[in-house]
């Protein structure tokens, strides 16, 4: 993790999706880290979805392609593979890269990619001939690999649906689509068998069982579907999305209450999941750390800089605080795209002293408006960023927030179209629909 980073701690999964959305539309480049749902039990059918979504933050992390993450605790408190493997383990091609094509399916195969037929999604890769075909978890298209015997001819993204190329993909990562990636099968059935040896106590025999099992499994080059039990074995220190930032980067919290209440149900859920395992055997003792407590969270936000973000000041937080900032801050509710809505809302909110920004979806909504509002007498400026605000002015800009607020004290104030209308990566999908644009009706 680079200084600059930060993480945005959500109360639920809703409100890291709408903290992302405001904090892409303001310029940043936001990304959510959602909760991965290991897989303790022997079960072949399993999606990777999010799973891939959390490689992709912690890249972009380590690439600093990145300036802010939010996650809910007990996502950024999940195990993971450490930030130092995960940087040495991708592998770089390009365009006459000399690479034996065995070696390359070997090393997708050791990065948890799974050999289709062809490929359709994330996380897959085919090889027909001297061509191989991989998509990586961190990447919007497929690539393709063309050999001629142990050199790559041609490096190209191609689209899923007609298979064809269009354009050089240049040098790029080869990066893993697994959080858990098993290098020396040996040395981890080995360690496998030697703590379950150990084990004591009632209903043990059940799960020394498996765990031979499973470590035959593993020396004999058997895909594990449970492999997430063996964490703590894979790495020598697991780490979690915490590890990823420095101690001088800053960590926001959004209503520590509710943080706090959903910790506290994860350290739960997380004891009733050991009860049953143990009981039933898939789990034991020595095999059973896989995420933070509530508390070690508590100590590492003690051990940063950290935020917390409050409607109300309140005495429940477990934390020590330095400082308390009061500013009184109003939300507005959206804009519809009436334009003669918006002049009423501006009646009350934009005065000589005052400053306004105008959030109007598609740049052609944006730019009409603005031309209708300085016809209307406003002094009105289409811009696609804003540093500084002049007394007296309104600023038009593309975009679109949850919500828009005004903060009295500092006479400014936000207006945005309705956020749920406004969608860029529509545009890209729905080609031939108008842009939305202002009424002055």
């Amino acid at each position: 993790m680079r200084r600059g980073q930060a993480l945005c701690i959500a109360a639920d999964e809703k409100e890291a999706q709408t903290l992302c959305n405001d904090l892409s539309c303001m310029g940043l480049r936001a990304f959510v880290y959602p909760v991965r749902d290991y897989n303790f039990l022997d079960l072949q059918s399993r999606s990777h979805e999010y799973e891939h979504l959390r490689l992709k933050v912690l890249l972009k992390l380590i690439e600093e392609e990145c300036d802010v993450v939010i996650a809910c605790l007990d996502a950024a408190s999940q195990l993971t593979v450490p930030q130092d493997f995960l940087a040495d383990i991708v592998l770089s091609v390009w365009e006459g890269k000399t690479l034996d094509l065995d070696r390359a399916v070997r090393a997708l195969t050791l990065l948890g990619y799974e050999r289709f037929d062809a490929v359709e999604g994330s996380g897959q890769f085919s090889l027909r001939g001297g061509i191989l075909d991989f998509f990586m978890p961190d990447a919007d298209y497929p690539v393709r690999a063309e050999f001629w015997g142990d050199e790559i001819t041609d490096l190209s993204y191609f689209d899923i649906e007609t298979q064809r190329r269009f354009k050089k993909a240049g040098t790029i990562r080869l990066t893993p689509s697994t959080e858990i990636i098993i290098e020396d099968r040996d040395a981890l059935a080995d360690k496998i068998v030697h703590k379950a040896g150990l084990l004591r106590g009632k209903g043990v025999v059940k799960a020394r069982e498996k765990l031979y099992a499973e470590a035959e499994l593993i020396r004999s080059g058997a895909t594990l579907s449970n492999a997430d039990k063996f964490i703590g074995q894979i790495y020598d220190k697991p780490e979690c999305l915490f590890d990823y930032f420095s101690r001088d980067s800053l960590i926001f919290i959004s209503e520590f209450s509710n943080v706090r209440d959903r910790g506290k149900s994860m350290d739960f859920q997380n004891a009733e999941l050991l009860k049953e395992g143990l009981k039933e055997g898939f789990l034991a003792r020595g095999f059973d750390r896989f995420q933070l407590t509530y508390n070690e969270c508590m100590e590492l936000f003690a051990s940063h800089g950290v935020i917390l973000l409050e409607s109300f000041v309140h005495g429940s937080i477990d934390l020590k605080l330095a400082e308390i900032i009061t500013f009184t801050a109003k939300q507005l509710t959206q804009w519809t795209g009436s334009y003669k809505q918006l002049r009423e809302d501006l009646n009350g909110l934009f005065t000589p002293d005052s400053r306004g920004v105008i959030l109007a979806g598609t740049e052609k909504a944006a730019k009409n408006l603005c031309d209708n509002l300085v016809s209307d007498g406003y002094d009105a400026q289409f811009v696609n960023s804003l540093d500084k605000a002049a007394k007296g002015r309104l600023y038009v800009m593309t975009g679109a927030l949850s919500a828009g607020f005004e903060l009295p004290g500092e006479k400014f104030f936000v207006i945005t179209f309705g956020y749920n209308s406004y969608r860029p990566e529509q545009k890209r999908r729905r080609r031939g629909k108008k842009s939305v644009r202002a009424d002055r009706g």
